[in-house]
């Protein structure tokens, strides 16, 4: 009996059996040959794509080749498709531990095409979607980890946000190493063991570390005072400055440790400074201290910066008698008041001198 059968197509007559036998050809064997071929061909897949695939198809290790790329959910991919990480499947299930390796492009790309040769990269597939990567513990309280290891102890995990907004981090921000950073801003606390190292360090809650370094051509710390204002640590051209709220420097302090207070100076102790003998060369004694005493003048006056009266001595014309008392190291001529004691000092042992010498003339 011919037909098709097991992927095998058997005629049904032989035509010289058939002669030999001395059998007539018939129109019904004829029939039953065409039919056979008629079915057989049904079976087979025409290039114009007319027959559907019934059953799946045994290649035997051949391969389909020039096929198109698949551009909808139904449709085979090719290998150029595969190697482009273009891959999607809704429900992933794995058992066990799953490894990509890549000598060269993405070792692993999630999502719509997107930025070349990263080791991981996650794409957001809908417009406007919130989360690209999302890790979550197993249990409650157990923490998540994004881990990055490298070879070289000076590599970094880099977080960078597209826009000008940075990476944003929405709870307590926790580093034991430090952190270096070009800006950071965080919502919540930041507890550090080790040191930041920003261009910008923005927080609306508590700071707590050992080190803050900000580096920049002129790096300022802000202190935002809730209904009162911001004040500002800044450094600039080798000078601390402390700013208030108004913009005013209110105390500034150079590298040869020279210290301007631009308001009053209260200390609640002693205000010492250095008078060690072995700290002075050319030490002698202030000759005609009483004379020079009074050559100074003594005045009040009206401080037209600060809105306020005031007592003490006109710097220019300190510096005509005593000029070692007026100091010049700012726009503003300064007078060393406490130095004032050295002239005090001698003008009145002269006058003391001059006293006992009255004294000691005969009544």
């Amino acid at each position: 009996m011919g037909g098709f059968s097991g992927g095998v197509y058997s005629r049904f007559h032989d035509w010289e059996a058939d002669r030999v036998a001395g059998l007539d050809i018939t129109d019904t064997r004829m029939d039953a040959e065409d039919d056979g071929f008629a079915a057989a061909l049904s079976m087979c897949i025409l290039k114009d794509g007319t027959q559907t695939i019934t059953a799946d198809l045994p290649m035997a290790s051949h391969r389909i080749t020039n096929l198109a790329d698949g551009t909808l959910d139904h449709h085979a991919i090719n290998l150029g498709q595969a190697n482009a990480r273009y891959v999607q499947q809704a429900t992933p299930v794995m058992s066990g531990a799953l490894t990509i390796t890549s000598t060269s492009g993405n070792a692993l790309c999630v999502g719509p095409a997107g930025i070349t040769n990263p080791a991981l990269n996650v794409h957001a597939a809908v417009a406007g979607a919130t989360t690209g990567v999302q890790i979550l513990g197993y249990t409650a309280g157990e923490g998540s980890y994004i881990d990055a290891i490298s070879s070289a102890a000076n590599e970094k995990l880099n977080l960078r946000g597209k826009g000008t907004s940075g990476v944003s981090i929405g709870g307590p921000l926790a580093a034991p190493s430090g952190i270096s950073s070009g800006s950071i801003t965080v919502s919540g606390d930041i507890s550090l063991n080790g040191t930041v190292t920003a261009g910008a360090l923005t927080t609306t809650g508590s700071l707590t570390t050992t080190n803050i370094e900000i580096v920049s051509a002129a790096p300022h710390i802000g202190f935002q005072e809730t209904g009162v204002g911001t004040r500002h640590i800044y450094c600039d051209n080798a000078t601390m400055l402390l700013r208030n709220t108004l913009g005013t420097d209110v105390f500034t302090n150079d590298n040869g440790g020279n210290t301007t207070v631009g308001g009053s100076f209260t200390a609640a102790g002693n205000v010492v400074a250095y008078s060690d003998e072995r700290l002075k060369t050319d030490v002698v004694t202030i000759a005609n201290a009483l004379d020079l005493v009074r050559r100074m003048r003594g005045v009040r006056f009206w401080r037209t910066d600060r809105d306020e009266a005031g007592a003490g001595v006109v710097a220019q014309e300190l510096d005509e008698v005593a000029p070692e008392l007026v100091d010049r190291n700012s726009e503003w001529l300064g007078v060393a008041y406490g130095n004032f004691a050295g002239y005090f000092i001698e003008a009145i042992k002269e006058m003391a001198d001059e006293i006992d010498r009255l004294k000691a003339r005969p009544a």
